[in-house]
């Protein structure tokens, strides 16, 4: 591997081990919408690899939900669906999880930018 991709994984990693919780919550909707949209571009065996992965982001939210109210409950529900939207690499359920998460993730970023001012 190359010092570029070492550095670049090194500083990625060390983002993740350092963050807050709600940026790191952020981070991950960011990252299971680039896996989407690269199982969306890719062929069939590197799709799968990739939506494995973001289920695996799915389910790593759906664990940090407190569920005490409708709206934790309300996102597990919708982390789920998602979850289960990702089971084949059919293009409409592809697209029905990536605009929900797209949405969850800019609603994560403006209340965190919220809270940081």
């Amino acid at each position: 591997m190359s010092p570029v991709i070492d550095r670049a994984k090194y500083y990625a990693r060390m983002q993740v081990e350092t963050s807050a919780k709600p940026r790191l919550i952020c981070m991950l909707h960011e990252r299971c919408t680039q896996l989407i949209r690269l199982a969306m571009e890719s062929d069939n065996k590197t799709a799968k690899t990739n939506l494995i992965k973001a289920q695996n982001i799915l389910a790593q939210l759906e664990r940090a939900l407190k569920r005490t109210d409708d709206v934790s409950n309300g996102l597990f529900y919708l982390y789920d669906y998602c979850y289960c939207m990702l089971e084949n690499v059919e293009p409409e359920p592809l697209s029905t999880a990536l605009e929900l998460m797209i949405s969850l993730r800019d609603t994560f970023e403006k209340l965190l930018k919220r809270d940081e001012s």
